[in-house]
């Protein structure tokens, strides 16, 4: 994940992803690549410039959730796309629960 300029970038970058994972019949590479880069996104440490926000990263995960559960992802994908979402759910909960991150709600 690159530099986001400002905030106002950073919140069109984070509307454009969204309205991404909400499309449906597009390529399994198209949803993989989004999931990567998602994942990279919320997993940025503590402190990192383009850090997203406790809110931010449960409102990903979400949409990255109803990929699968609404079928958009193929079978054939399936166990790829899962080790991607589920290695990055668990880092997310196994990190020290005495973050900022952590203690927002």
């Amino acid at each position: 994940v690159e530099k986001i300029a400002n905030s106002e970038t950073k919140k069109m970058l984070s509307q454009t992803i969204m309205s991404l994972m909400t499309l449906k019949g597009h390529a399994d590479e198209m949803y993989m690549e989004l999931t990567r880069t998602v994942c990279k996104w919320v997993s940025l440490p503590e402190g990192h410039r383009n850090e997203v926000t406790a809110r931010e990263t449960v409102s990903f995960l979400q949409k990255l959730a109803a990929l699968e559960r609404n079928g958009n992802i193929s079978v054939r994908r399936s166990a790829e796309w899962q080790e991607i979402y589920l290695k990055t759910l668990h880092g997310l909960c196994t990190n020290s629960g005495d973050t900022d991150k952590a203690k927002e709600r």
